[in-house]
Parts: structure tokens; sequence; C-alpha cells
């Protein structure tokens, strides 16, 4: 990717901005929205899963997680920061709608 950032639009139409990280990379204790993502080049990038979390410092514990990436393959993950549930599943909802992925259809 040439950014740090990239924006995934919704089924509304809202785009929303995620900071873009290495798959292993960590993070604090803090809520955020975050995707697995399979970019193959900065035109070939999809939207492998899709979750929340008030504690992104635990996402790699989750056996989940370890699941989506066997099995799909993601590259990156991007993270949206923010500590309002509601709204981290409201934006989830919106980009689970548009983009339909793999790894949402199994949970």
């Amino acid at each position: 990717m040439e950014s740090d950032l990239y924006n995934w639009t919704g089924a509304s139409g809202r785009i929303h901005e995620f900071w873009v990280y290495r798959l292993n990379q960590k993070f604090d204790a803090m809520g955020a929205i975050f995707l697995y993502v399979r970019a193959l080049s900065v035109d070939d990038v999809s939207l492998v899963y899709v979750n929340q979390t008030n504690r992104m410092d635990l996402v790699r514990q989750n056996p989940i997680a370890d699941e989506i990436i066997s099995e799909y393959k993601p590259t990156q993950i991007h993270i949206l920061i923010n500590e309002n549930v509601s709204e981290r599943k409201g934006i989830m909802a919106d980009l689970i709608l548009k983009h339909n992925p793999l790894g949402n259809k199994q949970s």
C-alpha cells in the first residue's frame, strides 16, 4: 500500500478510514473495529474478516483469529480506533453488508 491509511466504503455509502498494519502488529488495550485484509497489490485488496473488540491487545489470542489467518491468508490488519461499542457494531455491520467477507460467513 502506498499509505498508512485505507478507506473502506460500507453499504450505506459511508467511507470509513482505517489504519493499515502488519498482520503481526501488537496493539494497546483499546476499542476498535479490525479487518483482516488480503492485499496482493494496491489494486487487489479484499476484505476477508470484520470484527470489533474492546481490547485490541487480545485479538490475536482468540482462536478464531488463527482460523481466519490459516484459511484466508490475510496479509494485513486494518483498524479503526473507536471506544463506542454501539458505533463499532454499526460500522462493522455496514462493512459486512457491503463486502460480504468470507470469514464472517462462518462466525
